[in-house]
């Protein structure tokens, strides 16, 4: 109840900043994160849902093929769109979540595509380092969607299975580095 009341707080206290403001969204964020640690899914859902059209309004280069967005950006909507998913997850509404998670997984495949951020000068290796990590929570969110999905259905589990395999190289690389003796000790 304390979260709560704290995310609560924190919105009623930014809630004077312009709608598109950073600290305001984050302070949504917050209470929406706050609202479905108690339990109240549906309320956070609705949080979520009201943050992205704020950011959808204020950014309508988001709803075409090509965004013109910063790194930051569009971070921030990933992990949105991550929370949206995960929502939906635990309120039973699994095929809108798998839906959402192919969809973040799709974003951030594109979005952080080999040099779509050549022009970060300094900042390119760090943005690949963090946009290879995010790629991989979100192979990990869909997977998991997939078999708590249907755990009995053959489809779902190979399409898991696969999706993890085909990525464990790059886990490897991304996680552990590229002086890890892990693939010695496999």
């Amino acid at each position: 109840d304390v979260k709560r009341a704290m995310g609560w707080a924190c919105w009623r206290a930014h809630l004077s900043k312009p709608a598109d403001h950073p600290v305001r969204r984050a302070a949504m964020d917050m209470l929406a994160g706050s609202l479905a640690e108690n339990g109240l899914h549906q309320e956070a859902l609705d949080i979520y849902g009201a943050s992205l059209a704020i950011v959808n309004h204020h950014n309508p280069s988001l709803l075409t093929d090509r965004p013109a967005i910063s790194f930051d950006l569009a971070q921030s909507c990933m992990t949105l769109q991550t929370n949206i998913a995960n929502t939906l997850m635990l309120l039973g509404r699994q095929d809108e979540a798998i839906s959402r998670h192919r969809r973040v997984l799709a974003g951030k495949e594109f979005m952080f595509r080999e040099g779509g951020w050549s022009g970060a000068g300094n900042f390119a290796a760090v943005i690949a380092r963090v946009a290879s990590e995010d790629r991989l929570i979100s192979i990990l969110n869909l997977s998991t969607a997939l078999i708590e999905r249907e755990p009995t259905s053959g489809t779902m589990l190979r399409e898991a299975r696969s999706l993890l395999r085909a990525n464990m190289a790059d886990a490897q690389r991304v996680l552990l580095g590229p002086d890890s003796k892990y693939h010695e000790y496999a």
